[in-house]
């Protein structure tokens, strides 16, 4: 009696060196059974390596392999056990991430790349939960300081006493510098900020790891993510008209002295207050509290042509003619 031998479901290697047409070949790597692995030239170029680095491997079955820089995203990425999306930022936008994610509710990272910054939103079950990014004026102290909730002293004083471990606003509490309202308000302005932020990515790379990956002490917050997408979008917009005048934190503005035609409401008011011909918008949004862009937006809608345009643009450094606010500007929920 003869026994056939039970047929492999690969018999044959289905890629081989020689097999391999030239353009295919930059993009082909072969897989030795002993898991050893040499990228093409033209991948490693791609990688810009200027030394030997770790890569984490993720798998999809036996069909795919995907390499993720160990240190592209924060240590959360390396806890991770499946990679669900990769791409191109210039194919699939971050508005088209983030619908994707809030519709089909995923729970993970999101971790974004554009050169050397690195931004990273985490998601349960499709709405906003947390962002961190690796940029120094991403965070927290640098944040409270811009928007006024902290003197330059007060941050000094906490970057002095942080240690590794130990989370900056739990520094601030001890160190007495912030109240704990405070602190809750500022760690949401600051994941709002990061995620605004990267919606002015044009270019990059992405990747989306499922799974539980926010630690506990952070899971504080719930944002919805359809609100973020629409206010994403208008940022978009007003920052190319904000640009176009207030080219710089340290563009000095100052009143034309005109009228407004109506009464102004308190906090519009408490803007044209601070705008002195001495101080730089950098010293008006610390003023205000409220955060460069809506002290931005407020200030370059106070210009005196309709949507803040004004006649010629304000270069750094420089006075721009600012004139008193009008109820025609901005909507009210800026003001």
């Amino acid at each position: 009696m003869t026994v056939e031998p039970i047929p492999q479901a690969f018999p044959e290697p289905l890629l081989s060196p020689a097999s391999v047409s030239p353009p295919a070949a930059e993009r082909t790597a072969i897989v030795e059974l002993s898991g050893e692995t040499t990228l093409p030239g033209a991948v490693v170029r791609e990688l810009r390596l200027l030394r030997p680095e770790p890569f984490l491997v993720f798998s999809d079955g036996p069909g795919a392999l995907h390499l993720v820089r160990a240190d592209l995203g924060p240590p959360a990425l390396r806890e991770a056990e499946r990679l669900t999306l990769s791409g191109s930022l210039g194919s699939f936008g971050i508005a088209d991430l983030f619908s994707l994610l809030n519709m089909s509710r995923r729970t993970g990272l999101l971790a974004v790349a554009s050169d050397a910054v690195q931004k990273s939103v985490w998601f349960r079950r499709g709405e906003i939960a947390f962002a961190a990014s690796n940029q120094p004026e991403d965070r927290l102290g640098q944040i409270l300081y811009r928007v006024g909730k902290l003197s330059r002293e007060a941050l000094t004083e906490a970057e002095r006493h942080l240690v590794p471990g130990k989370r900056f606003g739990a520094v601030l509490l001890e160190r007495k510098l912030i109240d704990s309202a405070g602190l809750w308000w500022g760690i949401k302005h600051q994941i709002e900020e990061i995620l605004y932020s990267v919606f002015r990515f044009a270019r990059g790379s992405f990747f989306f790891l499922d799974g539980n990956l926010l630690p506990e002490e952070l899971a504080h917050f719930s944002i919805d993510t359809n609100n973020v997408l629409m206010e994403g979008y208008q940022r978009i917009d007003e920052w190319g008209l904000i640009r176009e005048h207030i080219r710089s934190p340290q563009t000095v503005l100052t009143r034309t002295g005109r009228k407004p035609k109506e009464k102004l409401d308190e906090r519009l008011e408490r803007l044209l207050r601070l705008i002195d011909g001495q101080s730089t918008v950098e010293d008006i949004v610390r003023g205000t509290g409220w955060g460069e862009f809506t002290s931005s937006t407020s200030s370059s809608w106070s210009l005196p042509v309709p949507r803040g345009v004004a006649g010629s643009p304000a270069p750094t450094s420089a006075s721009a003619s600012c004139a008193p606010l009008s109820p025609s500007g901005p909507p009210s929920r800026w003001c």
